[in-house]
């Protein structure tokens, strides 16, 4: 009985080790399949569909890296995940003041001149005047700086030109010390020529010629000094150089000349006078 009982045992795991294992199941439960699950839980069996990583170490993801600081000189518009590769401009501009020198005497509006460079670019200049800020600036070569001295007072005073690159990188230029006199800015005197009479008194002066002409007022008085005079005719044509007189009230004349900046200069005095006969006598 024993016996029998060993032999079939040993049928049984003959038996049993003849028949055919089963298969493991793959991830979209085929037995045997090939499909795998990717990163992305995306279960296939094509290797070309499996995500990758982005650079921004996301799986699947769709980011653009690079610079996305917009102050930075590698700035990337269309970047949409910072990797820390920004770059940033330190370099400071350049800027030397070419006219006028040092030393020199200046009045009413002066045009101060200056040369100024940048590896990334001059966003403008500027000028300064006794360490302070005047507003006035310029963002286009050749760089100017027009500045105003008719309403300071006359005096010395330190220049300087402060440039600003693209970055927001500041360089002021070495100083310069002009002198402001405006008692030299007044306007080129006309000559009042002699007073003729025809059918009223025929006025008539030079031209002036400067730049900044605003306008001709002929005074006239009853007094040699010109005293009491009152404004008999005002034009600011330049050319515009005659005035006829058709009723006298006035024995005196003179021209001020003035210019847009307010200031006068006036020219020579004459008589406007003529002689009549009356009953015999000359008045």
């Amino acid at each position: 009985m024993k016996k029998l009982y060993l032999l079939l045992s040993i049928l049984f795991l003959i038996y049993w080790g003849c028949e055919e294992a089963a298969e493991p199941e793959d991830c979209a439960g085929v037995a045997g399949g090939s499909a795998v699950e990717d990163n992305c839980g995306v279960c296939d069996d094509n290797p070309a569909n499996d995500c990758i990583e982005d650079c921004s170490g996301v799986w699947g993801g769709n980011n653009i890296c690079g610079c996305t600081d917009s102050t930075a000189t590698n700035y990337d518009s269309t970047a949409t995940f910072d990797d820390e590769s920004c770059e940033y401009d330190t370099t400071t501009p350049t800027v030397n003041i070419t006219f006028p020198i040092n030393g020199t005497t200046v009045y009413e509006i002066v045009s101060i001149t200056c040369i100024s460079t940048d590896n990334e670019g001059v966003e403008k200049v500027e000028l300064w005047v006794n360490g302070v800020s005047t507003g006035v600036t310029d963002d286009s070569e050749p760089f100017s700086l027009e500045w105003n001295t008719t309403t300071i007072q006359d005096g010395s005073y330190t220049i300087t030109i402060r440039s600003y690159d693209t970055s927001d990188n500041v360089t002021d230029s070495g100083p310069i010390v002009l002198t402001v006199d405006n008692t030299l800015s007044i306007p080129t005197t006309v000559e009042l020529y002699p007073i003729t009479y025809n059918d009223g008194f025929q006025i008539s002066w030079s031209q002036n010629n400067d730049d900044d002409f605003q306008s001709y007022k002929l005074f006239g008085s009853l007094s040699e000094n010109m005293s009491n005079q009152t404004l008999v005719y005002e034009t600011d044509d330049r050319t515009d150089t005659t005035f006829i007189i058709t009723i006298l009230n006035s024995k005196y004349y003179q021209i001020v000349v003035e210019d847009l900046w307010g200031f006068q200069s006036t020219s020579n005095i004459e008589v406007g006078d003529y002689d009549f006969e009356l009953w015999g006598e000359y008045y």
